[in-house]
């Protein structure tokens, strides 16, 4: 039994029974239905597969399409590395021939972007507190890098006293003919993150973010889920997707992301692909943006 199993057995089980109600209908056509669900009953099942991830490396294949400070638009592929480390740490290279383009990551409190095309040598950074789709925006990007945590769907989901401690409330439901299954964070009764998960596995196949006003601003699919070789004793190890499009719903910019050969959830990876201060002084950055600061007031 994959991981969650047991845990969704409740849960399924009022699933199965709402199932076989709506397809003993004589109307065939009847909408599939919102039914309520156990926020924290749900998320319980999804943190045992997150729980077992530690940390993700892999070779990985970057389709980058972005707005460029001019207004005019670019596309990149490269090949990288992705390295993630739980719960908030992400590393993403990508370039050729050995010759990077952009690095991007976060850890607990800083973000980045560098810019190491030719000419280039710009570091963008911003803080996890600020407003990440204003830098977003600003930077022509389809997201900030610590956005691409939570859109990854492999770290633990909060619960809903957590989530009350940081001002926001869960919502969860089914939709048990689509076979899905919704969580939702709200602040102010106003939609912020949703996640969609397969109601039999608990794999997240969609994280979509909202604005201000509860409207959809980037949506990521997730697809092509694998086994995660990781450390441990026996059992089945935590399956994660292998393949991300995720795409900025005002703007089109999008990037997508395929892990290749090599995935491993048991390798050592380098602090210092963490740590800004010590990637900036690797890189040789000529000019550097803090994407909170007042875009007048930036050297």
């Amino acid at each position: 039994m994959r991981p969650g199993g047991l845990a969704l057995l409740p849960v399924f089980g009022a699933l199965a029974l709402l199932v076989a109600c709506a397809t003993s209908r004589p109307d065939e056509g009847a909408p599939d239905e919102r039914v309520p669900a156990d926020y924290d009953a749900l998320v319980e099942a999804f943190n045992e597969r997150a729980e077992q991830i530690e940390s993700i490396w892999a070779p990985a294949i970057v389709d980058v399409e972005f707005t460029e400070e001019d207004g005019g638009t670019n596309w990149e592929q490269g090949n990288g590395r992705f390295q993630f480390r739980q719960p908030d740490s992400l590393s993403l290279n990508v370039g050729k021939l050995g010759t990077n383009w952009f690095w991007v990551g976060c850890n607990a409190d800083l973000y980045w972007i560098f810019d190491l095309r030719e000419d280039q040598q710009i570091l963008y950074f911003g803080r996890n507190a600020a407003n990440g789709r204003l830098a977003a925006t600003r930077l022509g990007w389809p997201v900030v890098p610590r956005e691409l945590v939570v859109l990854a769907g492999n770290s633990p989901i909060p619960d809903a006293a957590t989530l009350r401690e940081r001002g926001m409330t869960g919502v969860a439901w089914s939709r048990p003919l689509k076979e899905r299954v919704f969580l939702e964070w709200r602040r102010n009764s106003v939609r912020t993150t949703r996640f969609v998960l397969e109601d039999d596995t608990m794999l997240p196949i969609r994280v979509v973010l909202f604005n201000d006003a509860g409207d959809p601003v980037v949506r990521a699919e997730l697809s092509n889920h694998d086994n995660l070789p990781t450390r441990g004793a026996g059992g089945d190890p935590p399956d994660i997707a292998r393949r991300y499009v995720i795409r900025n719903l005002e703007t089109g910019d999008e990037v997508r992301i395929r892990l290749d050969t090599g995935l491993r959830g048991d390798k050592r990876i380098s602090d210092k692909v963490f740590d800004l201060e010590a990637l900036a002084e690797t890189l040789g950055i000529t000019r550097v943006v803090d994407l909170d600061a007042p875009a007048e007031a930036t050297p």
